[in-house]
């Protein structure tokens, strides 16, 4: 569906977009290209495109060393609240914007999982040779299967332990270490923001290329043990 069908059929509609459009030439404060441009008529374009829709264009900070690429634009700049550029982990940072929208969110729900591998497996299985013992009396298939799935519930209760999962969304490498190495660039980063000088600018680059390389690391790390894992113990299951 085009972007004019979607605003049709919806007339309470709200645009959002974000990304990088390598839009280098533009001066948003002017809504202009520079002069000698090599990709004017693009430009133009972009400029045209956002002038149809009414559409604002909100980050005035440089996203990729002195150029504005990242960008932000809304259809409602009364909605919009602030839009700041923070530390990224490539070569562009990130673009944060701060809007008076509700997003519909899925929230993870909290379920009830068994720990199989912590299970008494002795008492279940006394329990269930008494179960075979004393449901000969049983002759409908309905009748069997009824019994046969209460008393697989009945065990599960009884003999392996459970627990709650979380409702946390949490990368399981991040530890202590490496956030403190974040929050070393992100200081480094507004110092340097706020100096301008190349050696405040040349030490935030070589944090932030530590810390990429110390994440990279440990999500690396922490796959591998994984994969570790299930070879040594012959099981797929943790992979």
């Amino acid at each position: 569906m085009t972007l004019q069908g979607r605003c049709k059929n919806n007339p309470n509609h709200i645009i959002n977009i974000g990304g990088n459009f390598n839009a280098r030439d533009i001066t948003w404060d002017n809504m202009c290209v520079v002069s000698g441009s090599s990709q004017k008529d693009v430009n133009d374009m972009l400029l045209q495109i956002l002038g149809d829709f009414n559409l604002s264009q909100t980050v005035r900070e440089p996203t990729r060393h002195s150029s504005i690429l990242d960008l932000f634009i809304t259809s409602h700049p009364g909605l919009h609240k602030s839009t700041h550029v923070i530390p990224g982990d490539s070569d562009h940072e990130v673009v944060i914007s701060d809007n008076y929208i509700m997003p519909v969110l899925t929230k993870k729900k909290s379920r009830k999982i068994f720990l199989y591998s912590k299970a008494n497996w002795d008492d279940i299985k006394a329990a269930t040779t008494r179960f075979v013992i004393d449901s000969w009396s049983y002759t409908t298939l309905e009748s069997n299967w009824s019994a046969l799935k209460s008393h697989i519930d009945q065990v599960t209760e009884c003999f392996v332990p459970s627990k709650m999962t979380s409702k946390r969304h949490n990368v399981p490498w991040m530890n202590r270490s490496l956030r403190r190495l974040c929050r070393k660039k992100n200081r480094l980063y507004k110092k340097a923001r706020k100096s301008g000088s190349p050696s405040s600018w040349s030490r935030y680059k070589e944090s932030k290329t530590a810390v990429t390389k110390s994440l990279r690391d440990a999500r690396n790390s922490y796959i591998g043990s994984i994969i570790d894992t299930a070879f040594q113990d012959n099981d797929t299951k943790p992979f």
